[in-house]
Formats: structure tokens, C-alpha cells, sequence
């Protein structure tokens, strides 16, 4: 079983877990709702929280997807591995936004992946500010 494999795999037991324990939880916030009200909000609580962690779960298979050679299965190394450029800057009134083009080299089988991903790197915040992101950092956290 390659490193991607073993990652998904992990990954996917957690977000089963997950959903057993969010509609468990609100199975018995309403079942205890007649019982214990006091409980029933317990069982709710740990049902929103539930569904939040799923959310990140599937947040984090994309992550697992994108970090891994799809081929082979080795997991890059952001430093070694990882190219990127900005290909185009797109602005309006209220962000900038710049699409990445990422070139992933696999250093075990040699193959290349290659996609694109949208940063918005400057935004208008509510009091008017322009706060601005570090394209560098947004490529490197995408990865890590």
C-alpha cells in the first residue's frame, strides 16, 4: 500500500467514524429531548461539532489528494518537489484573485501533475482597509 493509499485510508475511517458518532449524537439529542432536556443539548452540541469535523475531514482528503504523486503514491516534498507560477491576476472592486498554475514533479517515478488554483491575494476588509495575502505563503500552506 503506497503512502497516498495508507493517508486515504486513514482519512476515510475518520470521516466514517465521524458521521456514526454525529448521527448517533443526534439520534439521542432527540430521543433524550423527552427524557432530559438538559442532555438532549449535549447530544446537539456534540452533533454540530460532528458535522464541522466532517467538513475538515473532506477538506483534509483534498489536501491528501493534492500532496501525494497520484502514479505512485510518494508524498511530495514542497521544497523539492512543488513548482508554481502565476499565470494570470484577475481584479475587481472588492479583491484581486491570482490563478496558480502547480507543477508537481514525483522524484520516485518521475512523472508530472500539474493544475491550477485560485489565491485571493488583496481584499477590502469592512472598514474599507486593503489587506493583502503573501502568494508564497498561501502556495506553500496549500501543500502543507
Amino acid at each position: 500500500m503506497t503512502p497516498r493509499e495508507e493517508a486515504l485510508k486513514k482519512n476515510k475511517l475518520a470521516l466514517l467514524i465521524m458521521v456514526v458518532i454525529t448521527i448517533v449524537s443526534a439520534i439521542l439529542s432527540i430521543v433524550s429531548e423527552l427524557i432530559l432536556p438538559n442532555l438532549a443539548v449535549v447530544f446537539l452540541v456534540v452533533s454540530l461539532l460532528g458535522i464541522i469535523l466532517i467538513f475538515a475531514g473532506f477538506y483534509e482528503r483534498k489536501k491528501i489528494k493534492r500532496s501525494y504523486c497520484p502514479y505512485c503514491g510518494l508524498k511530495y516534498n514542497y521544497e523539492e518537489d512543488v513548482s508554481w507560477i502565476v499565470s494570470n491576476v484577475t481584479t475587481t472592486d472588492k479583491n484581486q484573485k491570482a490563478n496558480v498554475h502547480f507543477e508537481c514533479g514525483c522524484k520516485n517515478c518521475g512523472k508530472t501533475t500539474e493544475f491550477y488554483q485560485s489565491f485571493t491575494v488583496a481584499f477590502i476588509d469592512n472598514q474599507g482597509n486593503i489587506k493583502e495575502n503573501n502568494i508564497k505563503e498561501l502556495a506553500k500552506k496549500y501543500f502543507k
